[in-house]
């Protein structure tokens, strides 16, 4: 017996061919049936759940709502409801049920039917129960082409299962029924960029197997619907040629483990581990092989040194610590490896060393004496000056080396100075020896000491998000070690987030070839090759043409009056006439506002207003602060100090590089400071702070607001922007899945001519008023969004516009 007869009437106009579409599956697969009409229990309404599932009272006291769009299966709750895209899901119920209150939404929906009409006419109607209905789309093909690629959508339709599942059923079930269908042509293309998304995805090592699995999933439907096609043809010989690399590779790599050869595994591995997160098993197996390399080379190292082979025991323990640099007693048998081998070697040059004259002798003994004497006086580019003259005579004279490895070791740069007494090393016997190993030692000293010092202050400087000086401090560091992975780390991603991504490869590269040791951090890698994917990333380019925002400094059209990057109002505003006796008066110096001033009639009309200030830097384009205390101009010069004086990061932040730190930190980190929780450009009623996100063109898609002292947590709103190129069209506010506000820019012939508002059940107004093509004032309605008050805005110039002049 069925528990419910289901049925939903969607009308639509009158064509020779149905143009809508239901989606359903059965055991042969994904179906679709034309359908002018669906019918739910013959009512055109549903009752909405929201975007819970979950029936929290009568079900009387659900609301009907009136469908009029697309219906969609939430395969992981299994129950029907409104989709808008952007928008959250509207779960629903069928209206006349039998039982009032249902134990779930899911049980409501278990036994339904669902009967659609393929004309007005039709007379016997298609019936699909609720349990193979996918999706009813009113627009037909049109709608089935977006649906394939929308991946909120799928991810409602898929379930547990995922969205993949449900993608490739229904974009090979859609090709073979509407491949020919002009509107299918967005499909090939999606198919295409997918294929070429998940090929640059494995190159990068982003998610390497997740992406090259479901690049093959698209080479197959490529192959069915796209056979003939070159480039399709091209991306699927390219997917199928890293698949053949990967299988071969893996295979290689266990053989390698299996016969125990890890260094030749090592090698191997190279190109393999930018892909290693997604096969943990091989991480085991690369971690053992340094294990083994280290244990092997070490005894090997050893053994030749007991034999007293000292090249051979220096060049197998000099690999070892490769593999180990912090082993302390590895490190001792190297030390005396390298001081027999070196010994050996000056012993047997030392008839061969260079014969000076008396005259190079002494040029030779005044250049050290004045480097002896510049570094006395703390002049230590002088003095290695003049060992650099004392070199042009003899660059092998033991002097000249054990001078030049003293002022490097002076200059702090470490490694240099201990590689000028490697040379010295070569070249000393018997007694001269003696000043070199004593230097050597307190370089040994030093290196320890100063490097664990550097190291300290580069961790704290990183953690008090003072990114300039942890790159000041990691250039310095590397004077002393160049080749140190942690202070690699911490160059690298302090030259990324301050926006010099150049230097940031370099330094992250280098800290990938360093690190590869039994002490590594394996987290600190992953993180870098993830990283380094974002360096690559190209960032939006900027406009660049026209004046500069008095915001974000983003030079702009001047035909765009909302920045992109900040929501701000780009036309100069003079003075606001608002209803309840309110006046609000804007300073400008030059190109920036400085105060929005608030005015009362009389002290009682007061509301609360206060006067904002936007705070600048000379140093910078955009805005630093906004606040409602005063303030000066900000003076500071060190951009870490600018930095923490900043209550605004947008996008184009030119002291560092927001994009960066969010990768760094998996958090949002842009904000936007607003007068009203709703981006309206003519109400500073109070402070609210914002999180945002950016689309791809560099354009704000979305902004959160934060909790705050105007924000109680709880009442915070989420707010979407729509955007056609760089115009604003559209601004959507929810509280939760419901939307509150939402406001609308109508556009003729290059101007934005109003703007229309909807909130509260009601509709307001904002019409823009121009003279001989420049904007004069802007007539706003009451607002009931907000303040109550309706307003009248007067722009700069616009007194000369009126007196013709």
């Amino acid at each position: 017996m069925k528990l419910f007869m289901l049925s939903l009437w969607f009308s639509i106009a009158s064509t020779a061919l149905a143009n809508g579409l239901v989606v359903y599956k059965n055991a042969s697969g994904v179906q679709f049936a034309e359908a002018v009409s669906l019918k739910i229990n013959d009512k055109d309404k549903v009752l909405s759940l929201g975007p819970e599932t979950v029936i929290s009272g009568p079900v009387s006291k659900l609301a009907p709502v009136r469908i009029a769009g697309i219906l969609l299966n939430g395969g992981g709750a299994g129950v029907i409801g409104l989709y808008t895209p952007g928008q959250p899901f509207q779960y629903a119920l069928p209206q006349a049920l039998v039982k009032n209150t249902p134990a779930n939404a899911a049980e409501a929906w278990k036994e339904a039917e669902l009967a659609y009409r393929k004309s007005k006419e039709d007379k016997a109607p298609g019936i699909v129960s609720a349990a193979e209905f996918i999706a009813y789309l009113p627009e037909g093909v049109p709608e089935l082409a977006t649906l394939c690629k929308d991946k909120e959508a799928l991810a409602l339709l898929g379930g547990k299962a995922g969205a993949v599942p449900i993608q490739m059923e229904l974009l090979s079930a859609a090709v073979a029924a509407f491949g020919t269908n002009p509107e299918m042509v967005q499909v090939e293309s999606y198919v295409r960029q997918t294929m070429q998304n998940d090929l640059e995805g494995f190159d990068s090592g982003l998610e390497s197997l997740k992406s090259l699995d479901q690049g093959l999933q698209f080479s197959q439907l490529s192959a069915k619907a796209y056979a003939a096609s070159p480039e399709h043809q091209k991306l699927r010989a390219a997917l199928a040629e890293r698949k053949e690399w990967l299988d071969r590779r893996m295979c290689i790599l266990r053989a390698l483990s299996a016969g125990h050869e890890p260094d030749a595994f090592l090698l191997a591995f190279r190109d393999f581990e930018k892909h290693q997160l997604s096969f943990p098993d091989v991480m085991k197996l690369q971690n053992s092989a340094l294990q083994d390399s280290l244990k092997e080379h070490s005894a090997w190292g050893k053994e030749r040194l007991a034999d007293r082979e000292y090249q051979a025991a220096w060049r197998e323990l000099k690999f070892a610590s490769q593999r180990q640099p912090g082993n302390s007693a590895l490190q001792k048998n190297l030390s005396v490896a390298w001081a027999e081998y070196s010994r050996s070697v000056a012993v047997d040059h030392r008839s061969s060393r260079k014969q000076l004259t008396q005259g190079q002798q002494e040029g030779i003994a005044q250049s050290l004496h004045f480097a002896s004497r510049y570094k006395e006086q703390g002049k230590l580019d002088e003095a290695l000056k003049s060992v650099t003259e004392a070199e042009a005579i003899d660059g092998d004279h033991l002097a000249v080396l054990l001078k030049k490895a003293e002022i490097l070791g002076a200059r702090l740069e470490l490694s240099k100075a201990i590689t000028a007494l490697d040379q010295y090393d070569m070249l000393a016997v018997d007694d001269e020896r003696t000043a070199g190993n004593n230097l050597r030692n307190e370089f040994a000293f030093l290196l320890t000491t100063s490097l664990r010092d550097q190291k300290s202050k580069m961790e704290a400087a990183w953690a008090a998000n003072r990114y300039y000086l942890t790159a000041k401090l990691a250039a310095d560091a590397l004077r002393s070690d160049e080749r140190d992975p942690d202070v690699l780390y911490y160059a690298g991603i302090s030259a990324y987030v301050t926006r010099n991504r150049t230097q940031a490869r370099e330094y992250l590269q280098k800290f990938l070839d360093t690190s590869n040791t039994v002490d590594s951090n394996a987290e600190r890698r992953n993180l870098v090759f993830r990283l380094l994917r974002g360096i690559d990333v190209q960032q939006p380019k900027p406009v660049d043409q026209g004046e500069p925002n008095w915001f974000s400094g983003a030079k702009l059209p001047p035909d765009v009056v909302y920045d992109p990057l900040s929501l701000a109002f780009g036309p100069r505003v003079e003075r606001i006439a608002a209803s309840h006796k309110m006046s609000l008066q804007y300073t400008w110096d030059g190109n920036r506002l400085t105060t929005i001033v608030p005015a009362f009639e009389k002290a009682a009309d007061a509301t609360g207003e206060k006067t904002v200030t936007f705070r600048y830097a000379n140093s910078v384009p955009h805005a630093i602060a906004v606040q409602t205390e005063g303030g000066a101009a900000i003076s500071v010069q060190d951009p870490d100090e600018l930095l923490k004086q900043e209550s605004v990061l947008l996008l184009n932040n030119s002291l560092i590089d927001p994009q960066a730190l969010e990768q760094l930190s998996g958090k949002q980190v842009t904000v936007m400071v607003t007068g009203n929780r709703f981006f309206h450009p003519f109400i500073w009623q109070s402070l609210h702070y914002f999180y945002l996100s950016y689309d791809a063109e560099g354009r704000v898609k979305s902004a959160k607001e934060i909790p705050g002292q105007n924000t109680p947590k709880g009442t915070e709103v989420t707010v979407y922007f729509d955007w056609d190129s760089l115009r604003l069209t559209a601004v959507r506010a929810y509280q939760g899945s419901t939307k509150v506000y939402e406001r609308d820019q109508i556009y003729q012939g290059g101007h934005i001519t109003s703007e229309e508002i909807h909130a509260g059940g009601k509709t307001a107004h904002i019409k823009y008023v121009y003279r001989g093509g420049a904007l004069v004032s802007a007539e706003c309605d009451k607002d009931e969004a907000m303040d109550n008050r309706s307003r009248e805005v007067f722009f700069a110039g616009a007194a000369a516009v009126r007196k013709g002049k």
